[in-house]
C-alpha cells in the first residue's frame, strides 16, 4: 500500500537507532532536564511522578531497531509457523529478562552509583550505535546489491 520496501526499514531503523547511540554517547553525568524538574516540583510542595525507567535498556527492548528487526526477520523466514513460533517464543523469554532487569534496575543502579551508571551509558551508547551501523550496512547491501564485494 506505501511502497515501502523491506530493506527500506533496517536503513530508517539504523539511522534512528544511531541518533539514539549518539545520544547515549554524549550524556552527561549528573541530573536530566526531565530530572531536574521533577525535583524542583517536588522541593515546591507538588510531587510528580515519574514514569522513567532506566535509559539503557530503552533503546535495546523496545526501540526502533528491535521492532525493525523483528519485522525483516519475520518476512525473511522461510521455515513457516515453526520459524514464527521460535521468534514469538524468543520474544517472550526476552521479555521475561527483561522484565526481571527493570525489576531490579533501581537497585542496580544504587550499587554501581552514578558515576558506573553514566560510563556503563557511554558505553552502551557505543554498542547501539555499532549495531545501528550495521543495520544500515545490511539494509544498503540488499538495497544495492552491487555493493557487496564478490567472493
Amino acid at each position: 500500500v506505501t511502497g515501502v520496501q523491506t530493506c527500506a526499514l533496517p536503513i530508517s531503523g539504523g539511522i534512528i537507532l544511531f541518533g539514539i547511540g549518539l545520544t547515549m554517547l554524549h550524556s552527561k553525568a549528573g541530573l536530566s532536564d526531565k530530572e531536574e524538574t521533577n525535583k524542583a516540583s517536588i522541593e515546591s510542595g507538588r510531587r510528580q511522578e515519574s514514569p522513567a525507567v532506566v535509559p539503557l535498556g530503552i533503546p535495546i527492548s523496545a526501540g526502533p531497531g528491535v521492532i525493525t528487526q523483528l519485522l525483516v526477520s519475520s518476512h525473511a523466514n522461510t521455515a513457516g509457523f515453526s520459524g514464527l513460533l521460535t521468534y514469538s517464543l524468543a520474544c517472550l523469554f526476552l521479555s521475561a529478562l527483561m522484565g526481571l532487569v527493570f525489576w531490579f534496575a533501581p537497585t542496580m543502579g544504587r550499587l554501581l552509583g552514578a558515576t558506573a551508571m553514566h560510563i556503563s551509558t557511554q558505553v552502551m551508547g557505543l554498542i547501539v550505535a555499532a549495531i545501528a551501523s550495521q543495520m544500515v550496512l545490511n539494509g544498503l547491501r540488499t538495497a544495492f546489491p552491487v555493493l557487496v564485494a564478490p567472493a
